[in-house]
């Protein structure tokens, strides 16, 4: 359709700017157009002194078509010798859209836009329906060309509901998708359903089990929302919200709120019956609100009020991350570490918060006997968990080690404690 949609523009003797936001796309659309036009394209891999040369050919005129993305072509000249436009990427943000219009309007013939609606992509959909807002808003103003032309198609009233106001709706009714927050407003006349979506780059499904720490960072059970929504003949035509309080739920909220979710649930979960050691899945039973093990450490190692945070920073630091993902035991709360010494592997047991000794266990350095020593540490831990350490303690196995620490003196305990663990790191 794109194609066809160019070629006849081109046919009639205009000249056309097509805007897109993949190179890969650029090049594509090129090798379609090269054969019969005078294409000119532009993107990153130009260098300055090329592209330069090329805008001086687009700003004379010799040219049927430029083919670039929109970044290039914002940041551009205007190119007012250009009367077609084409706008092929999605996209929804309406500065964009009116700095594009805006580079080609300028001639004194009136451009021809063109814009496409995937309706059969809910996300590509939902795009264009923002963007003509605003070109319906550009139509009612009669501002989008200087000199605008009579024969427009305008918004028939006597058919169009439109929708504008400030709407209360409740947090625990969002829905938490990728990228994006839905919600739906039911009008009463006449009975139809809206769905909106607000963009946050930030939400993720599985973040669904925080909303009641977000009601606490809002102080409110509700987020007020502006939406705007035009239905032509009961089919939505235009739409877009917005809402000041998503943006109070940032990157930063997001990761304090998971994080005492993680405290008061993961935390002190009772041990598996069957399992001793735990992936991040395992521990999380599926609500992925992290994606690994590193990122979970990571967000406990900003506290610094656990016992051990220096010493899990440093095992964290030399953890084997190629080899093994860290691993979780609970009650207390643990974490399995993984080092590499030059004959041996060392698997060490570090607590967060509770005053234990470090564990260590010393295996012969065979990649293909991991999973084995980790069962073999899986029935150790089982030991512990219903005899209790001092009983795993009065028989350990010949593998077995450990380390004490200091409390009395924080900074002298972590070296120390670091002291006596590389010497054992053989």
């Amino acid at each position: 359709m794109i194609i066809k949609d160019i070629t006849t523009e081109l046919s009639s003797g205009k000249r056309a700017v097509v805007l897109t936001e993949r190179k890969e796309h650029i090049d594509s659309l090129h090798q379609y157009l090269k054969q019969s036009y005078e294409t000119v394209t532009l993107s990153g891999d130009d260098s300055i002194p090329d592209r330069e040369a090329k805008w001086k050919r687009l700003k004379s005129g010799n040219y049927q078509i430029l083919i670039t993305t929109g970044q290039f072509f914002g940041e551009g000249t205007d190119l007012d010798n250009a009367t077609c436009l084409f706008l092929v990427y999605p996209f929804s943000f309406e500065g964009k859209l009116i700095q594009y219009i805006g580079r080609v309007q300028r001639s004194e013939i009136t451009p021809v836009i063109y814009d496409y609606r995937d309706i059969r992509i809910e996300y590509l959909n939902k795009l264009f329906l923002k963007r003509n807002m605003y070109y319906r808003k550009l139509i009612r103003q009669i501002s989008l060309f200087e000199d605008p032309v009579e024969e427009e198609s305008t918004v028939a009233k006597s058919n169009t509901l439109t929708i504008e106001k400030e709407i209360k709706v409740p947090v625990e009714s969002l829905e938490f998708r990728y990228g994006v927050i839905g919600f739906s407003y039911i009008c009463k006349e006449p009975d139809e359903k809206v769905e909106f979506e607000i963009e946050h780059e930030d939400i993720r499904p599985e973040f669904d089990v925080l909303k009641p720490y977000f009601i606490k960072v809002l102080k409110s059970p509700n987020v007020t929302v502006s939406i705007y929504a035009e239905l032509e003949n009961g089919k939505l035509v235009s739409q877009s919200a917005d809402s000041p309080d998503f943006k109070k739920i940032n990157k930063e909220v997001i990761e304090g709120v998971r994080f005492r979710f993680v405290t008061k649930t993961m935390l002190s979960k009772s041990p598996l019956p069957e399992q001793n050691i735990l992936d991040i899945n395992q521990l999380q039973s599926g609500q992925s609100l992290y994606e690994t093990g590193e990122e979970l450490i990571a967000e406990i190692l900003k506290q610094s009020h656990f016992k051990h945070h220096q010493q899990l920073r440093y095992l964290s630091e030399k953890h084997a991350g190629d080899i093994l993902k860290i691993r979780f035991v609970l009650q207390p709360f643990s974490f399995v570490f993984l080092l590499k010494g030059e004959a041996m592997y060392h698997v060490i047991l570090e607590t967060l918060d509770t005053e234990e000794a470090s564990y260590l266990w010393h295996f012969e350095k065979q990649l293909s006997l991991l999973p084995v020593y980790l069962k073999e540490l899986d029935k150790q831990l089982d030991i512990i968990r219903k005899q209790g350490r001092q009983a795993f303690i009065a028989a350990p196995p010949e593998n077995f080690s450990r380390i004490m620490h200091d409390y009395n003196n924080e900074q002298k305990g972590f070296i120390t404690w670091k002291y006596a663990l590389e010497e054992r790191l053989i």
